[in-house]
């Protein structure tokens, strides 16, 4: 009996203290923050007073709020110091913190030879911290985190010579708005689950390789883990080698609504991203100005089994070599869908896809404008790969539309492509329908009138009343709603070409037109509109952005500074003489091609495309200096090539090409 009424009472005693209130230690500078932690219990609260406290803190498996006078204060949690000593973590969470125990509203200064935060086997929540390198410089982590639980709300984590934040065999890191910067990377992720929501990760590099490359990640390396990006933006990071952003390798990655720009890869691929094996999906996600020293500028991919993009902007990135906006090498599948190519370069294979060795890639209802490359395949360059598209426009871009290269299948259907050279290229299987091509293509529906946008010199590609696409597309392979988001066919029920569904009101223009005689003369003072010699062109090139099969292009003699890209069909034709022009460094009546852009050749070819009574000069490039060509008839006649530079043909360089000269 007396057993039994020993635990009654002990019991009682147990019941009482879990039903005591939390106790609040104060703690003023020169007193020590670990004692109170000591004498502290479940649920109490710790409030530190301003000042410098130098000891390094073990929670001890409590779940204790540990908190400054005001965590959001700025200044309070700049003078509320926690200050590492040397040889430990300025904080330790290792016993099992649980999900309770909160930091708040600290600057935490880790010392010369250990972290700032260590967190094992629990779950505890920083917030509203500051997490900063030691006073003289060390090769420190900022957190580490391993088998935890951990939160992380409105923290500061910059200036640490290792990674900002390191996640390794963690089950669940939730990283809310905090700043992750100035470090090396900004966060590394190993076998763990993560969720980064509305945080700026941003001014990191990668770590030095220790032999050859190695890989890379300046703001995020993550490594066989699921990461989450929501509402975060990823900027100005630096990658050695590869991926300026983020470098992952075996990850499910998802990012939604994040901004990822101004990423650099030096050495190799990827300035925003570089994606090996796993998955990655995208959604209302911009990549700006990434850069890239090899090839991808806003992402390399390689042996991805699922890649998709939707709602997603790709502008002015660049690459050295190929695949201005995306490089993709070996993956599964990949869709682009309702996304927005602009303004990328690269030097040649494709300005916004480089697409290699794909089973399965589409792209429908999306815009590509702007692409700059110096060789053919300016918006898109296919290799060894399925691709469809689907409802897209594809204008304004130079070098060229698509490029099919052999052992690729092309199928086009109700889109435009209207560019600067051949539309759709190469020796791939080419298969276009109810499409709206500059000079034409063989194909059902497909028709050869300018497709009049409303205003593409301000980047508006709608289409205009009138306009040949519309209601000319096939209801039979559509999807439901435009770039826009406006319902597809419309109220009509017809379909228009290209990336966006016109008004209802709107009514279609002439399918076709009719061959042209279009007039080019340097020295013209009319209406620059190329109708006779009085109002002539003052550049080929302007003449050829809008002729059309069959057009004849009459230059008269000059130099013309300029390097070209000739459409099909065309015919352009130098020598016409004008008494008044000489000493040009010709004939009279010369009309001399100086090309005025190094890496590109004087001209690039067209299908049936004919050359007559120029001079072709000063053309350097790989390839081609004087004339590139691939696949592909054409005629030249009575020309002279000279005084052109190339590793590979410095004259001409013409692959599987048929000549008559």
């Amino acid at each position: 009996m007396a057993k039994i009424w020993t635990k009654l009472f002990i019991g009682c005693l147990i019941l009482e203290a879990a039903s005591l209130p939390a106790a609040t230690f104060d703690v003023n500078p020169g007193e020590s923050i670990q004692a109170a932690i000591e004498s502290a219990t479940h649920g109490d609260v710790i409030l530190v007073l301003p000042g410098v406290y130098r000891e390094n803190l073990d929670l001890q498996g409590k779940g204790i709020h540990l908190r400054s006078l005001d965590p959001n204060n700025a200044f309070v949690v700049q003078e509320t110091v926690i200050a590492g000593v040397d040889g430990a973590p300025a904080i330790r969470l290792v016993s099992g913190e649980p999900e309770g125990c909160r930091i708040s509203g600290f600057t935490i200064r880790a010392g010369s030879i250990s972290d700032g935060v260590r967190i094992e086997s629990s779950s505890p929540t920083l917030e509203d911290c500051w997490i900063l390198p030691p006073e003289n410089s060390s090769r420190n982590y900022g957190v580490q985190c391993e088998e935890a639980s951990a939160s992380f709300r409105s923290c500061r984590i910059v200036g640490h010579r290792r990674a900002a934040c390191r996640i390794v065999n963690s089950p669940l890191v939730w990283i809310e708005d905090c700043q992750l910067a100035e470090s090396v990377p900004g966060v590394s992720i190993q076998s763990s689950t993560v969720t980064i929501v509305g945080s700026t990760i941003e001014n990191n590099t990668s770590p030095e390789p220790m032999r050859g490359c190695g890989v890379g990640g300046g703001g995020i390396f993550v490594d066989s883990s699921n990461l989450v990006l929501v509402s975060t933006h990823i900027k100005n990071n630096q990658g050695i080698c590869s991926g300026g952003g983020v470098y992952s390798s075996g990850t499910n990655l998802l990012v939604h609504d994040c901004q990822i720009d101004s990423n650099t890869s030096y050495a190799q691929e990827g300035g925003g991203l570089y994606l090996l094996r796993g998955t990655a999906e995208f959604r209302r996600t911009r990549f700006e100005g990434n850069s890239s020293g090899e090839a991808g500028g806003a992402i390399w991919g390689l042996f991805l089994s699922d890649l998709s993009f939707q709602d997603c902007g790709l502008v002015a990135n660049t690459a050295k070599r190929s695949g201005g906006g995306v490089e993709l090498w070996r993956c599964d599948s990949a869709l682009f869908e309702s996304c927005l190519f602009d303004s990328n370069e690269c030097l040649s294979d494709g300005g916004a896809l480089s697409i290699n060795r794909m089973e399965s890639c589409s792209m429908a209802n999306s815009l590509v404008t702007h692409q700059t490359t110096q060789i053919q395949g300016g918006a898109i360059w296919l290799n060894d790969s399925n691709f469809e598209m689907l409802g897209c426009t594809v204008a304004e871009n130079s070098s060229g539309g698509i490029k099919a290269d052999p052992l690729t299948n092309l199928l086009v259907t109700n889109s435009i492509l209207w560019n600067v050279g051949g539309e759709v290229i190469g020796s791939g299987t080419r298969t276009v329908t109810y499409s709206c091509l500059q000079s034409g293509y063989p194909g059902e529906g497909n028709i050869d009138a300018p497709p009049e946008f409303v205003d593409s010199a301000n980047g508006d590609f709608r289409l205009a009343d009138g306009a040949s696409c519309i209601d000319r597309g096939t209801n039979l392979d559509t999807l439901d709603r435009d770039l826009d988001g406006n319902p597809r066919p419309g109220g009509d029920q017809l379909t228009d070409m290209g990336a966006y569904e016109s008004p209802d009101g709107f009514v279609p223009g002439e399918a076709f037109v009719q061959p042209t005689i279009r007039y080019v003369d340097s020295n013209a003072l009319g209406t620059d509109t190329g109708e006779s010699w009085e109002n002539a062109f003052n550049r080929i090139s302007d003449a050829l952005r809008v002729s059309n099969a069959s057009d004849e292009i009459r230059v008269r003699n000059g130099r013309y500074e300029e390097n070209l890209f000739l459409e099909p069909r065309v015919s352009l034709i130098g020598g016409f003489f004008d008494p008044a022009s000489t000493g040009l460094g010709g004939e009279p009546n010369e009309t001399i091609i100086d090309a005025s852009v190094p890496g590109a050749p004087s001209v690039a070819l067209a299908d049936n495309c004919v050359l007559k009574n120029l001079t072709i000069m000063n053309g350097e490039t790989e390839r081609g200096g004087g004339v590139y060509g691939e696949d592909l008839h054409a005629t030249l006649s009575d020309c002279t090539i000279r005084d052109n530079t190339a590793e590979d043909g410095g004259g001409l360089h013409l692959v599987r090409c048929a000549i008559n000269l």
